[in-house]
This record gives structure tokens, sequence and C-alpha cells, in this order.
């Protein structure tokens, strides 16, 4: 289980109906029932550079990454492979703009706002196999 709070708040009829596709779509998310989000998001308060990498995060495909100099390569940006770090930890809406689908250039999980464990734990959500921990197939 993933768990970015210290605390579980159950669900309740009390969430303001603007928020309830974002609650189904996030608990469907969790139960490996949705792979990607149809959300109205507004960001139109970011600066456009973080904007334009968070465009680029929302592409990557469930279950896959993509390096911080992929990205800077899309971008059309090669030196700006830090600059997109800085983006990605200021990432609002986690998850539904993916972050946690981008690592290092040789693969390693660097760097998340949560922790590199809860990145693990959502690597392994969206592919097991890839990311799962060690020993975690053979129990």
């Amino acid at each position: 289980m993933i768990r970015v709070c210290s605390e579980l708040h159950p669900i309740t009829e009390d969430i303001p109906m603007v928020l309830r596709p974002c609650v189904q779509q996030l608990t469907e998310y969790f139960e490996g029932q949705r792979n990607s989000f149809h959300l109205k998001l507004d960001l139109e308060d970011a600066p456009p550079f973080y904007k334009d990498v968070w465009n680029v995060v929302r592409m990557i495909p469930y279950g896959k990454t993509r390096s911080y100099s992929d990205i800077a390569q899309i971008l059309a940006s090669p030196k700006a492979v830090r600059a997109i770090g800085q983006a990605n930890g200021k990432n609002p809406i986690p998850i539904v703009i993916p972050c946690h689908r981008v690592v290092g250039k040789n693969g390693d999980l660097t760097g998340y706002a949560y922790g590199i464990p809860i990145k693990r734990q959502l690597l392994h959500l969206e592919n097991p196999v890839r990311y799962a921990e060690q020993g975690v197939l053979f129990s």
C-alpha cells in the first residue's frame, strides 16, 4: 500500500462536487483500474517552462519512464536537465502529472518530493516486474 500522508482519512460524502472526479480517478489508479487521468487542470499560474515540462511528463506512458535528459531533448533544451528537475519538484499534482516516471539518465530513481521509497512504490504499482523490490518476486 502506498502511503503519502501519515493518517488515512476515509472518503466521505462531504467531498465537494468539483473534487469528486479527481477522488474517483485517484481511487481507480491506486486500485490498478486506471492508467491515465482525464481532469480539467488549472496550471495558469505556473511559469511557462514548468507547464512545458509538465505537459511532456503527462505524455510518459503508464508503466514507463523517461529520463530528465529525454525531456530536455524533447523540449529542445539539452542543458535544462536541472531546471526540469526543479519543475518536477514544483509539480502541484503529482500522480496526475506523473513526475514519478522521470528518472536519472542511467535509470536511477533520483529525486521525488515524497521520497524515493514512494517513487519506487508508484513505479512498482504501474510496472510490478521492473520495479519490484529485491525478493518480492519470490515471496
